[in-house]
Formats: C-alpha cells, structure tokens, sequence
C-alpha cells in the first residue's frame, strides 16, 4: 500500500513540477489552445485571415495577445492547486499509515513482553518445583540406615517387616 502511495505521490509531484514548468515558460503558454466561453465577445484585433476567404487563426496562434497567456495562467493555477491538495492528502495518509504501523508495533511489543513474562513466571515456578523433587528424592533413597543396630535387617540386604515372628510374608 506505502509502495503503491508513494507511485501516486510522485506522479501527482511530476505532474506539479510539470505545470510549474509550463507556468515559467510564456511561449508554452501561448501554445496552448483557449477557447473563449459561449456568448464573450472576441475582439477583432485577436483574429487574422489565414487567407482572404479563410477562416480566422487565434491570436495564441500568431504569438501574440496577453489575454490568452493570462487565462492559461489561471488555468494552470488552478490546476496546480489541485494538485497540491492531492499531494497534501497522500502525504496525509502516508502520515496515517505511518501511525496505524507504529500502533501495532506497539501492541505486538506489549503482547510479546507478556508472552515473556509468563515464561519467566513458567521457568521460576518449573525451578521451584525442580528444588522440591530433588530434595524429595534425595530424602526418599534407600540409604542404608543404621536404626535396626540389633542385625534384623543386614546392610544392604532386604527389609523383613516384623510380623510377629513369621519367617515369610
């Protein structure tokens, strides 16, 4: 979309640099064509005959009349007008764009730092259970213990519950 903008951006900027360019060369402008609105008055000064029974040539044409150069200018005022409020709009929305992707920086930053606080939090409590089981397990081992000191229950050989004098299980 920043790309396709920023097409747009520089052709509505070639086109403004195009009728600045129009608009500082006087012999351009006399060579455009003007018609005159229905109904004005044409001067008689701003016609020639091409030939004696020709139709009249415009005075842009020939050269000369101010007035022509004068209404092009206007024209193309006009013109460059418009195309400044597009450039002020694009570069509007460039600016918006711009915003609406620093926002969403912003939220993924805040989501991915809570996603690693909590795997923080994971890793403390996974330690602190860790802790728990090795001192569980190191409690839980079958030690030799030397609490039956009368020889019911050789080092290292298996333990017999008393049961009251039985020799089995």
């Amino acid at each position: 979309l920043k790309k396709r903008l920023d097409e747009v951006y520089r052709a509505v900027r070639g086109a403004q640099e195009a009728l600045e360019e129009v608009q500082g060369d006087e012999h351009a402008l006399r060579l455009m064509y003007l018609t005159h609105p229905a109904g004005a008055h044409t001067p008689a000064s701003a016609h020639t005959p091409a030939s004696s029974s020709g139709p009249a040539m415009p005075a842009h044409q020939r050269g000369g009349g101010r007035g022509g150069v004068v209404l092009a200018d206007t024209l193309l005022d006009a013109y460059a007008l418009e195309f400044e409020g597009m450039a002020n709009q694009l570069s509007l929305v460039e600016r918006e764009i711009d915003a609406t992707e620093d926002l969403l920086k912003f939220k993924l930053d805040k989501a991915r730092n809570r996603l690693i606080r909590l795997d923080v939090l994971f890793g403390v409590f996974a330690a602190y259970l860790t802790t728990l089981t090795v001192v569980g397990n190191l409690f839980g081992m079958n030690l030799p213990f030397g609490g039956y000191a009368d020889g019911t229950v050789p080092p290292g050989g298996p333990f017999v519950p008393p049961t009251g004098g039985g020799t089995g299980y």
